[in-house]
């Protein structure tokens, strides 16, 4: 008899959780509070307009290239990506709207510029490689 998962949340992690697992041979129930699927890649209508809900969900291609090697695909072939330039503007309260480029050295002098030593701390997250995800199942 297969064992049963459930995962709680249909955003990417949760999404990508359950693929992995089904492909492993469990049957897998996703619970998701919202009426869609797909947290941050989730789309808000309101008033005639459309916003992405997250549109940083690409700022590293390395992870879903990782994810789409676990299942045996190539993320070239799987998706059809286009590079907005500038990515996004993310706007505050208390601070100037903050520009985010996609580029590692303008993106880290902004991040530098917001707080001390985050400019170099995006540097080492963007060199992290992606660990190895294994499912063991018995």
């Amino acid at each position: 008899m297969k064992k049963r998962i459930v995962i709680i949340g249909g955003g990417y992690a949760g999404l990508a959780s359950a693929v992995l697992f089904a492909q492993a041979g469990y049957i897998v129930t996703v619970v998701e509070k919202n009426a869609e699927l797909g947290g941050r890649a989730g789309q808000l209508r309101a008033s005639g307009f459309r916003f992405d809900t997250g549109p940083s969900w690409y700022l590293m291609p390395e992870v879903f290239e990782h994810y789409y090697s676990l299942l045996g695909l190539d993320v070239k072939n799987e998706l059809s990506i286009t590079r907005l330039r500038p990515g996004y503007k993310v706007f505050f309260e208390s601070h100037d709207p903050v520009t985010i480029h996609g580029e590692l050295s303008k993106d880290a002098a902004t991040f530098e510029s917001i707080e001390v030593g985050a400019g170099e701390k995006l540097k080492k997250i963007r060199r992290k490689k992606p660990t190895c995800v294994r499912l063991i199942c018995s």
